[in-house]
């Protein structure tokens, strides 16, 4: 998740979840392996048409603006669309070109994800 999180930043997550919206960072069960546990940015809500052109995502045909990301952690790579079925979200991770996430063992399911990134409350000196 570099730049966003560190591999010694202190976090805070909060469950219950409540409501989740396009850009929480999540901490969720891995798909593949339930007993491992993954934490990416949401960036497909259910039933949203998520693509990727040239690095840039696009839902519903519509750009996402991600102001999170720097230039180097936007590979210039695509997806082909893909539908979010209804309790489904898709994630990234914050380094793209890094990160194994939804675009290549799909969706995250509503059940697995556990919690949500409140705030970082210690920053790992650089």
């Amino acid at each position: 998740m570099a730049p966003t999180l560190q591999d010694d930043d202190r976090t805070v997550f909060v469950r219950p979840l409540g409501r989740v919206a396009r850009g929480d960072i999540v901490s969720f069960r891995y798909p593949r392996n339930p007993s491992k546990t993954f934490t990416m940015r949401i960036v497909g809500l259910p039933g949203e048409r998520v693509a990727i052109v040239a690095g840039v995502v696009h839902i519903d045909g519509r750009e996402v603006d991600e102001p999170y990301l720097g230039a180097a952690a936007r590979p210039l790579q695509s997806f082909a669309p893909i539908h979010l079925a209804a309790e489904e979200y898709f994630v990234l991770g914050d380094n793209r070109g890094n990160a194994s996430d939804s675009r290549e063992w799909g969706p995250v399911a509503r059940r697995y994800i556990r919690s949500r990134l409140a705030f970082i409350w210690w920053r790992a000196p650089s």
